[in-house]
């Protein structure tokens, strides 16, 4: 097993896997009107290069609060 870190700019507050190994992280700035977007992304993640790449985003209102959790179905 090995790890690698990656760098997504934004805060993240909840993540998850599929069954397919796609990681899902949820988050952004909230409300507070930072500049940062709120927003779910989905990645494949590739262990061998150490590296994600992105999938699909939703970006999200920024009169919201950020995702604070996830639930995913695994189909």
């Amino acid at each position: 097993m090995s790890n690698f870190s990656y760098s997504v700019n934004v805060p993240i507050y909840c993540v998850g896997f599929t069954r397919d190994d796609k990681l899902i992280l949820a988050g952004g700035g909230g409300a507070g009107r930072s500049g940062v977007l709120n927003k779910i992304c989905i990645y494949h993640v590739d262990p061998t290069k150490k590296t994600l790449s992105l999938a699909g985003e939703k970006k999200l209102s920024r009169d919201e609060d950020a995702p604070m959790s996830i639930a995913l179905h695994p189909t």
